[in-house]
């Protein structure tokens, strides 16, 4: 016989036809008090369940489902025998059950009012949108870039120097704060160059308290703003910081390049992939077109990296390829060979220059990677 059998059997049956209903009930109830000892929460279930018998409103079921233990304790073996014998309990206990319950519909509905009145009262909490918090941070950075501008326009005879690669950095400044720091300027550096170029009367009067070269040294360091922070924005988006979490080994970020392992026409072969991670520069000569090509990591990341078949990471300023018409001596001294020499032979090709799109296939080999 099952747990659950054995405790129907238990519980006291009402017989409403008894002599004296009223001393039947109590014996009903006595029973359930004394021996089943039913759990609060079985209590609730006997309450909500006559309620529903009953039919109460779900409104008023819930406000009285909100009540004290004590409450479901002295009515809920009532609302059970009731329930039960599908019908009502005599007289004096009809009226000891309507009381409880409606006290519990009472307090439970105190308690709802208690709370409204305690939510109203607290603070009500701004959510601050995405966007709103992103132009915050711009703001306090460009106050910060404001007082920066300000020292070298006084230190200006002095021919101060602004790192403002350095500074996005020590402030982590992500590509979306970088790209309206870069609009931000844009019209100041508009300013500065037709003033240096006289194309505004009105604007050259505005700067006439700098000399020509003060103006152009005010000039190039806004144009190193708009340009730098403008590259940080498109390098923010191509390499982005993995999460711990997902942080791959070399080898799993380089497992997609395709490469030249070894060149039986230029008799050159191809360093271990895997050292261009995290590389400040990299020679790359492509057997096909017979171009060397030098890549040197940006300063706003931690060096060079490599997503699908492309380099990424690199400074499209200071990186560069040329077209080889000799290549054979050329590509051999690079092998192995430090980055002043590399710079040498790479100096000495008279081809026009170029910058390197970053992608990468099996006709290049991967010649040197420094860190």
């Amino acid at each position: 016989m099952s747990k659950r059998t054995r405790q129907l059997i238990e519980e006291p049956l009402f017989d409403s036809k008894a002599e004296d209903v009223e001393w039947e009930f109590f014996r009903c109830v006595n029973r359930y008090r004394t021996g089943i000892h039913p759990s609060t929460a079985k209590e609730k279930k006997w309450v909500a369940d006559y309620m529903k018998w009953k039919k109460f409103s779900k409104e008023d079921i819930e406000f009285a489902q909100r009540g004290s233990s004590f409450n479901f304790e002295s009515v809920a073996p009532c609302c059970r025998i009731c329930t039960q014998a599908d019908c009502d309990a005599p007289p004096h206990w009809q009226k000891k059950i309507d009381g409880h319950i409606a006290s519990m519909i009472r307090t439970g509905k105190s308690k709802k009012s208690e709370k409204e009145l305690r939510d109203a009262s607290k603070p009500v909490k701004v959510k601050v949108s995405i966007q709103d918090r992103i132009k915050n941070q711009v703001g306090e950075y460009m106050e910060s870039l404001n007082v920066e501008t300000d020292k070298f326009l006084d230190n200006i005879k002095d021919k101060p120097k602004f790192d403002i690669a350095k500074w996005l950095k020590n402030h982590d400044v992500k590509s979306v704060q970088s790209s309206m720091i870069a609009e931000h300027f844009q019209p100041v550096l508009d300013e500065l160059k037709e003033a240096y170029d006289k194309t505004c009367e009105q604007l050259v009067e505005a700067y006439d308290f700098l000399t020509r070269p003060q103006l152009k040294r005010f000039r190039d360091m806004i144009q190193e703003i708009v340009d730098t922070c403008t590259q940080h924005a498109k390098l923010s988006k191509a390499v982005r910081k993995p999460r711990r979490k997902k942080s791959r080994t070399p080898g799993q970020i380089i497992k997609k390049l395709q490469y030249c392992e070894k060149s039986d026409e230029y008799k050159i072969s191809s360093i271990d992939p895997r050292k261009i991670v995290g590389a400040n520069k990299l020679v790359v000569f492509n057997t096909k077109y017979k171009k060397l090509a030098i890549f040197e990591a940006s300063p706003l990341v931690d060096g060079l990296s490599v997503k699908g078949t492309t380099i990424v990471g690199f400074d499209d300023k200071k990186s560069r390829e040329r077209t080889v018409r000799k290549p054979e001596q050329i590509v051999k001294d690079c092998v192995g060979a430090g980055i002043r020499v590399i710079n040498n032979r790479y100096n000495s090709l008279t081809t026009k220059e170029s910058v390197p799109t970053g992608r990468i296939n099996k006709n290049c080999v991967i010649l040197q990677a420094l860190k």
